[in-house]
């Protein structure tokens, strides 16, 4: 399935984002430690590793099948690091649970702050899954629909069979 192995690639590389993070956060307060001025680093090493440790358990969650847990731990992961790339993952997570509105919300986040940073490809991938959300969300509202209009049918059906039988 090629969705699965592009979306497998970009949860590497959301975990991938992270680590490096830390890196850089460790490279910082080393260069700080030599009395080098350092860039700013957004969080503590001990957030980052949390974050990191978080993505880690998301993705273990995720393969496994546990989509409330691996949401979890995608939270807490996107809480403690605000890494955009998180968004993208709660969307697939979100998506696995049914949940298509937080799924899209989650996707147009991740949009609206990655988008302009992503190669042309990637870019393409993501509009293309919005689409292919909002048309799954709009199916499922259509049958919700048509299962509400059926089930009013019946009703009224049965409200009118029961008067006639009453009637006669």
């Amino acid at each position: 399935m090629p969705g699965v192995a592009c979306h497998n690639r970009a949860m590497r590389w959301s975990l991938a984002r992270c680590l490096l993070c830390g890196v850089i956060a460790v490279a910082g307060a080393a260069m700080q430690a030599a009395g080098q001025p350092a860039r700013e680093v957004p969080a503590t090493l001990s957030t980052r590793e949390a974050a990191a440790r978080h993505v880690e358990l998301g993705l273990r969650f995720y393969r496994a099948g546990e989509y409330g847990a691996a949401r979890v731990e995608f939270e807490a992961a996107h809480g403690l690091s605000g890494d955009a790339d998180l968004l993208h993952n709660l969307s697939w997570t979100a998506e696995k649970q049914g949940q298509i509105a937080a799924a899209i919300d989650y996707e147009e986040r991740f949009l609206s702050v990655k988008g302009a940073e992503l190669p042309t490809a990637e870019l393409d991938q993501a509009r293309g899954r919005l689409v292919r959300l909002r048309e799954l969300q709009a199916r499922e509202a259509g049958s919700g629909a048509a299962a509400a209009a059926a089930v009013a049918s019946t009703t009224t059906a049965t409200a009118a069979a029961t008067t006639g039988a009453a009637l006669g």
